[in-house]
């Protein structure tokens, strides 16, 4: 049924029209007389309007009530003809524009090719690199058959020093980063870069003592360097290909196995969607897949920071387009990302049945109060959500929502710099256990909701 909404949509306000405007023309109208005054067929017709209360379709099929129809449609039925013509054909356009045109709505793809901005930021970018004893940025290439060749870019761990093979000094703490909807993979080099030379003044970059450090900046399908189109589903495809692809060239770095993987996600905009759903399917991955591949039985979930998140795809579409029906936006809307969905999945406590670890894994939802894009109601409701289900199951995760005063969409992370860099080095609060236990004996742990 839901794929005829669209078409009752625009075919009824349309009868409406071929009715009224039937009645300004002198010929119609007495068409219309004739059909209508007193005949049989119009009775029968009235009173199949069953949503009508009796006392209405009573009133429609009498002869009183028959003229003050005929009367009103002679007065006004060129003027509602007009106006609702027109209100049709723009609920008709912009279900059309919805329909065909929601990539070029939803994504800005922007490529690397003949942009030799990013030439430029990555030489650099690769000379500070070196200059605090890391190697340049690697390109992670992989092929998927169905979407094309792709390109993640991967910021090397510490100990991987040029030209060496060495053994893991200390636990890997590997982030992902996504990016919005007009943002490349490269677009992150210098956000990076602040936060590289913050560790290193803090002297934290160089010592053993603390956990070293990768990232992997990932482009959608058709961004940067990678072809396909950007769905929800070609995108959650290529980000686990991505870090599939990623952990293959981190083994390379080591001469044993791969140290513990601390796998964390920092998504901004659709890239806090793109994030959530990575989180999710590597969660399902370690949690129930039986043997996933040897490189993950080195990994954990670590932190989750989303940055300006929307509910969903569609919500954001009913904002954009608020004159069209919520029910037509969900049937035409192929791109539905659903981070209320995602979100209320991965804090399934079904999916942490098994799971054991003594520290709970931050998950941090951010937003500006003078968002343009996104709506604060947003953030706030998935920070809402996140932290009732976490006080209401027992899951692994302590949540927390921050709103930022007066910040807006694009400037929220650079205005608010600290806070967020502050938010990627939390420490993992310890876990309160339940009385849940796991395959192995050990204790399934919930923070409540707590930071």
């Amino acid at each position: 049924m839901g794929s005829y909404r669209p078409l009752l949509v625009v075919t009824l306000p349309l009868l409406f029209i071929v009715a009224a405007d039937a009645t300004a023309r002198p010929t119609a109208r007495k068409d219309l007389r004739a059909a209508v005054g007193g005949h049989i067929r119009w009775k029968h017709l009235a009173r199949r309007l069953t949503f009508l209360p009796p006392i209405v379709t009573d009133w429609l099929v009498s002869d009183p009530g028959m003229e003050r129809v005929r009367e009103w449609l002679n007065k006004h039925g060129s003027t509602i003809g007009r106006r609702a013509a027109v209100a049709v054909a723009v609920g008709a356009s912009l279900i059309a524009v919805l329909s065909l045109a929601q990539d070029h709505l939803i994504y800005f793809k922007r490529k690397y090719k003949g942009a030799g901005f990013y030439e430029e930021q990555r030489r650099a970018f690769d000379e500070f690199l070196g200059s605090i004893g890391r190697q340049p940025i690697q390109d992670i290439q992989f092929k998927d058959a169905s979407i094309g060749h792709q390109t993640a870019f991967l910021i090397p761990p510490r100990s991987s020093r040029v030209g060496t093979v060495v053994s893991p000094r200390s636990p890997l703490r590997l982030w992902v980063l996504f990016g919005g909807n007009a943002a490349l993979a490269l677009d992150w080099l210098e956000f990076v870069g602040v936060y590289l030379r913050r560790r290193v003044k803090a002297g934290k970059d160089d010592s053993g003592e603390e956990d070293d450090m990768a990232f992997l900046l990932a482009d959608y399908p058709g961004y940067g360097e990678c072809e396909g189109r950007p769905t929800p589903a070609n995108t959650m495809k290529t980000s686990v290909q991505a870090l599939d692809a990623c952990l293959d060239s981190l083994s390379r770095h080591y001469s044993g196995p791969l140290p513990p993987i601390e796998l964390n996600v920092f998504g901004h905009s659709i890239g806090a969607a793109a994030g959530l759903q990575l989180a999710l399917a590597v969660a399902q991955r370690l949690n129930h897949a039986g043997n996933p591949k040897p490189a993950y039985h080195s990994i954990s979930l670590g932190r989750l920071l989303l940055i300006s998140p929307f509910t969903s795809l569609v919500d954001m579409a009913t904002v954009v387009f608020p004159i069209i029906p919520t029910a037509v936006v969900e049937t035409l809307l192929v791109h539905k990302w659903d981070n209320r969905k995602r979100l209320t999945s991965l804090l399934d406590p079904h999916l942490w049945e098994d799971h054991v670890s003594d520290s709970a894994i931050p998950l941090t939802v951010m937003h500006g109060d003078r968002d343009e894009v996104v709506p604060v109601y947003m953030g706030r409701e998935l920070g809402g959500l996140a932290k009732t289900l976490t006080q209401q199951q027992p899951t692994p995760f302590a949540t927390r929502y921050v709103e930022f005063a007066g910040a807006d969409h694009n400037t929220l992370i650079w205005d608010n710099m600290a806070d967020v860099l502050k938010a990627m080095d939390q420490p993992r609060p310890q876990a309160a256990c339940q009385s849940a236990t796991g395959q192995n004996g050990g204790a399934a742990c919930s923070n409540n909701g707590k930071l």
